[in-house]
């Protein structure tokens, strides 16, 4: 077995994953695997759950896939009794399935809108209240993706600066609910990665204002790969993170510093 025990108590557990078929949402999976892991991912795209489960196999933990659409109720609880049929137990919740619309200043519609907070934030709030019961059970842990753009302005963003910002309370309260039953819920921040997602993004608004796109540059200079996200979502999910809940941990290469 191909792996790597560099987190404290992940060996063994089963982890729920949403946006696992690409971005971070993939590598996150991938990281769990090479823990010892097993990871029950879940996404609308088959053809990159297919990619992914082949990249748990390689690590030579198991893993099962499920197609979801996480603004669908149903489908979320479905996606989780099918974890726990196969699994018997879920351990770890994280929720990174999202996606991204731009508009120009004044371009935003209803419709943006009402898309990006059925995946981005609606989704997380399905998820975990399908999750919880299973995750209050084994005294496990969440982790949910709410990148800068919920803390700090980000152009032409109106709905997913929303959306993401609405993840971020959500976590909070959540983990205020539900911290006396011994489950961990937390936030991580990325700042931009090298994504699907960002590349779309950043090729849609080479035309903005040179004093708009400066805001966005971290200290470090550059992007993090999803590996490096994934990393810290692992960490928190781990043992060495027992004592973390509530919290909003950022990795942004210094964006909102």
């Amino acid at each position: 077995m191909n792996v790597t025990s560099g987190m404290n108590g992940l060996r063994g557990k089963v982890a729920v994953v949403t946006g696992a078929a690409s971005g971070i949402g993939q590598a996150t999976a991938k990281r769990f695997a090479e823990e010892g892991t097993i990871v029950h991912a879940v996404d609308i795209d088959d053809r990159g759950l297919t990619v992914t489960l082949e990249q748990i196999e390689r690590t030579g933990t198991a893993g099962s896939a499920v197609n979801c659409d996480v603004r669908d109720e149903q489908a979320c609880a479905t996606a989780v009794a099918r974890a726990i049929q196969r699994w018997g137990r879920i351990d770890i919740l994280v929720n990174a399935a999202g996606i991204l619309r731009f508009a120009e200043p004044g371009g935003e519609t209803k419709a943006i809108w009402d898309e990006v907070l059925a995946v981005n934030l609606t989704g997380v709030f399905l998820m975990t209240t399908a999750a919880l019961p299973a995750i209050v059970e084994t005294q496990g842990c969440i982790v949910n993706v709410a990148p800068t753009a919920a803390h700090r302005g980000q152009p032409w963003s109106l709905a997913y600066s929303a959306s993401k910002g609405g993840v971020d309370a959500l976590t909070r309260a959540f983990a205020t609910d539900y911290g006396a039953a011994g489950v961990r819920i937390n936030s991580v921040v990325p700042g931009g990665t090298v994504t699907p997602l960002v590349a779309e993004y950043a090729a849609a608004t080479k035309s903005m204002d040179p004093s708009v796109v400066a805001r966005m540059q971290n200290l470090l200079g550059r992007a993090a790969a999803p590996g490096e996200i994934a990393g810290v979502i692992a960490f928190l999910a781990s043992d060495d993170a027992r004592y973390i809940t509530g919290a909003a941990v950022v990795a942004d290469g210094g964006l909102l510093t």
